[in-house]
């Protein structure tokens, strides 16, 4: 039995990476929920418009060129003023952020 660690390490590396690209996929149809719910106080969240003057519509964030998802992401997670926090969980953040990109379809 070979008990290098380096091999240790590469097979754990190797089983994280198979294990993160069969997870859970992301459901737009609670991100629709959720910003309906969470959002839609301020930006305008079935297509385009706009809910306001300041905040995009999230037809506009739709595109990933524009707001990627790291963008989207900080912004969920932690979001600044106006915003209010949310304090949502990771999974609601990629729920939400799969139901924008459902947008620029």
């Amino acid at each position: 039995m070979n008990r290098n660690p380096v091999n240790w390490l590469a097979a754990f590396l190797i089983a994280l990476v198979m294990g993160a690209s069969t997870a859970v996929s992301a459901d737009a149809s609670q991100g629709q929920k959720l910003a309906t719910d969470w959002c839609s106080a301020c930006h305008f969240v079935n297509g385009t418009g706009q809910a306001s003057d300041s905040v995009p519509s999230f037809g506009q964030m739709a595109s990933p060129a524009t707001y990627p998802d790291a963008r989207l992401r900080g912004w969920l997670h932690a979001p600044h003023p106006p915003m209010p926090d949310l304090t949502l969980s990771r999974y609601d953040i990629d729920n939400i952020i799969a139901y924008i990109r459902t947008l620029g379809r």
